[in-house]
């Protein structure tokens, strides 16, 4: 997992910039917003690959595990909001499948339009 900022504990006088709060919050907020970025374009990256058949939540999660070998792992409660998020830009649809009486949520990108948005969300990645 990326070690964040908010798990960091400094340990000698040479870390003084993280013992001081304004510092640290600023540092906080800023990693809270590309974290949430990066997660995004990931989680777009991961159901592109899952198309034509989509894919839902908990592979999701595990698939961003596999391919990130555990450096981007999201949580349940960071990842569906994520997805609503993009359905509710129309960026995602959704479609229901069954395993017996289970339905699941099978996410892909609303196309041509998520489609579009994840390549341009590639674009400014590659450019950084």
């Amino acid at each position: 997992m990326i070690k964040r900022i908010k798990q960091y504990t400094p340990d000698s006088k040479q870390e003084f910039l993280f013992n001081r709060d304004d510092f640290r919050n600023y540092v906080e907020n800023w990693e809270s917003e590309f974290l949430r970025g990066i997660s995004t374009l990931a989680v777009l990256a991961v159901i592109e690959s899952s198309e034509p058949t989509g894919m839902h939540g908990y592979a999701i999660l595990n698939e961003l595990k596999n391919r990130t070998n555990d450096k981007l792992i999201l949580e349940e409660g960071n990842l569906y909001p994520t997805l609503k998020k993009l359905k509710d830009a129309n960026i995602l649809t959704t479609t229901d499948s069954y395993e017996g009486k289970r339905k699941k949520i099978n996410y892909h990108l609303s196309n041509p339009y998520g489609q579009q948005v994840l390549n341009h969300l590639n674009g400014v990645y590659a450019r950084m």
